[in-house]
């Protein structure tokens, strides 16, 4: 099974968590270099894709998945080590994220130093509040900094 076909099965198993992507964005996400992938111990067990790399600007998450039997061991921790090093070398300033209100994601991304900017109430299938997050990487130095 190839790395695309192994994203795929895994955001299948995972659907009611993560939103749908067709499978030819997945496989040109992959062309991108805009997937990661988390192996352990010789096993696929989660992947992280992105929306691209703007020199100087905001990369979105789209997905974040971690094999339920792999979470908890650090997994999600070391995909998203992988993306801060890549959003360093071109100089991204910030990664935003959408993630549904009623996941425990909601935690995780916390605890990696997300902050939520505010809840919506789109108009979605699943009629879930989706929470808006942002990572800073480079402080903008024209906004006031909580202290």
């Amino acid at each position: 099974m190839n790395a695309v076909d192994c994203v795929i099965k895994l955001a299948k198993c995972e659907s009611d968590a993560i939103g749908f992507i067709p499978y030819p964005k997945y496989k040109e996400a992959h062309e991108k270099g805009n997937i990661f992938y988390q192996i352990e111990n010789g096993e696929f067990v989660g992947f992280l894709i992105v929306g691209g790399f703007p020199s100087m600007g905001t990369t979105y998450i789209w997905q974040e998945c971690i094999d339920k039997s792999a979470r908890g061991y650090g997994s999600g921790r070391r995909l998203f080590y992988q993306l801060l090093a890549k959003c360093t070398a071109n100089y991204v300033y910030q990664i935003k994220l959408n993630c549904a209100e009623d996941l425990e994601s909601n935690l995780f991304w916390q605890s990696m130093g997300f902050n939520l900017v505010r809840s919506i109430n789109p108009n979605n299938k699943r009629g879930r509040k989706i929470n808006q997050y942002r990572y800073q990487l480079i402080r903008d130095i024209f906004t006031p900094q909580n202290k």
